[in-house]
């Protein structure tokens, strides 16, 4: 009997995949900046983004108005800042970034992203 619960702790162990790090903020900037992605915010919110090499920000979404935002963007030690003309304020928020698998992320926030080619 021991043996099978202890089988059956060290399958569940196995099954459960390992924590996914934080990206460092050179993988962020290969990863993450000049690349396009969809966006799913916890509360469900969907939209588009995109951070341009030249610290420029864009950012679509269906669910609200208005439609769209510009904003600005820089890295900071494992994470990357954005501040945009209207969402929040225009107040600047940091973020930490984990790979969830081949071109998905997940932020602190839990808002998921896919990148996409559009």
């Amino acid at each position: 009997m021991n043996k099978l619960i202890a089988a059956a702790g060290l399958s569940l162990l196995i099954a459960i995949p390992a924590q996914a790090a934080n990206l460092t903020t050179a993988e962020i900037k290969d990863e993450i900046v000049g690349k396009r992605f969809k966006f799913e915010t916890t509360n469900g919110f969907r939209g588009r983004t995109k951070y341009y090499t030249s610290g420029r920000a864009k950012l679509y979404w269906n669910n609200f108005e208005p439609r769209s935002d510009r904003g600005t963007w820089r890295l900071g030690k494992g994470c990357i800042c954005n501040t945009w003309n209207v969402v929040r304020g225009g107040k600047e928020k940091c973020f930490t970034i984990k790979r969830v698998g081949k071109g998905r992320y997940v932020n602190q926030d839990g808002t998921t992203m896919k990148r996409v080619l559009f």
